[in-house]
């Protein structure tokens, strides 16, 4: 049997290749190109979406656009539900420009991690496919059909938006998943038939859980830990006054050590911020150098905030554990299985922007 399976992969791995880019005798427009996949639903249950457009036989397959179709199915399997919704429409799928895999809210609660697996093992899955977890239940996004086409258009844009942190690249971090169970971050995608698609926030998971929702300051402070963007935006209220800050050359500098505590990591953001303003007047002087203190103090707040809900649980997703590791591999590892009062003490964090 394993003879037999040698034999037939080097010819499977042909036909994929065949299919995804597109040597065969049908043209563009006999074929069903898929843009797009939606999935959701339980073990035992999962539905599957499939956003095909439809184009002209002459299009060429890096500029077809026109009538999106969207076609679903339910079944046991998920490899199941997928060529179920295939059947849906008699055209030949052709999966070349998918770049976009949709999850949909019954999924992200029961564990992303068998989805994530499947299509991480999937050799027909586009290697910079983007993930994306969506409020969005199956019976409501089969009734987008009318707006998809845009939805799509400007989902690809957000995907590609790598200087917001949020794209492309952190999104297809969460598809290197092997195992059936994933920790991490999974940007949220929000949109509807009105709405223009956005990623305001990101899902925390360890362990296939769903852990919380990092969203805002403390969204910023994983991406710019995790060298995903070196920016972000801050706002907050002092006093009866509201800050609005936007910072820039962000970056987490990380220095490790031993002292009589043991093993300790240090980190300082450095930076600048570009525009401070209170209640919407710029703050220039004096004033932005006293606002500095004020932003400098905040961060650090939302710091621990986000190192309790990830770190201190064990869900290193800003990779502190690796800087500790460079330093003294049985102490680090020792760390991680101290309690967490020790492990709290280990990690020193100080906010070093200046004010421009």
């Amino acid at each position: 049997m394993r003879k037999i399976k040698r034999l037939l992969m080097p010819m499977l791995a042909c036909s994929l290749l065949c299919l995804l880019c597109g040597c065969s005798n049908l043209s563009l427009g006999e074929r069903a190109i898929v843009k797009a996949i939606y999935l959701d639903g339980v073990p035992g249950k999962y539905t599957a979406s499939l956003v095909v457009f439809t184009c002209e036989p002459t299009t060429d397959t890096a500029s077809a656009k026109g009538e999106a179709k969207i076609y679903s199915a339910t079944e046991e399997e998920i490899g199941e539900a997928l060529e179920a919704a295939e059947r849906e429409q008699a055209k030949e799928p052709f999966y070349a420009q998918n770049e976009l895999l949709f999850l949909g809210p019954q999924l992200t609660q029961a564990g992303v991690g068998k989805a994530l697996a499947y299509f991480t093992g999937e050799q027909a899955a586009r290697p910079n496919l983007s993930v994306f977890a969506v409020p969005v239940d199956a019976q409501a996004f089969q009734q987008l059909e009318k707006s998809i086409a845009q939805t799509i258009q400007e989902a690809e844009r957000v995907a590609d938006d790598t200087q917001a942190g949020m794209g492309r690249t952190m999104s297809e971090l969460a598809l290197q998943n092997e195992e059936e169970q994933f920790s991490g971050l999974l940007p949220v995608l929000r949109f509807g038939e009105k709405e223009e698609p956005k990623v305001d926030s990101m899902l925390l998971f360890q362990n296939d859980a769903q852990q919380g929702v990092l969203h805002g300051t403390q969204l910023g402070l994983a991406l710019v830990a995790g060298g995903q963007t070196n920016r972000m935006q801050v706002s907050f209220y002092h006093d009866g006054g509201y800050y609005h800050v936007e910072t820039q050359r962000l970056r987490l500098v990380k220095q490790a050590s031993e002292g009589e505590d043991g093993l300790q990591l240090r980190l300082s953001l450095t930076g600048s911020t570009a525009v401070i303003t209170k209640d919407g007047k710029p703050l220039h002087g004096q004033e932005a150098q006293a606002a500095e203190s004020l932003v400098n103090h905040f961060l650090s707040q939302e710091w621990e905030k986000l190192h309790r809900k990830t770190f201190l649980r064990g869900n290193d997703i800003c990779n502190l554990f690796f800087w500790l590791l460079q330093r003294d591999i049985p102490a680090a590892q020792a760390l991680m299985q101290a309690p967490v009062q020790m492990r709290q003490n280990a990690v020193w964090f100080e906010s070093c922007l200046r004010a421009k």
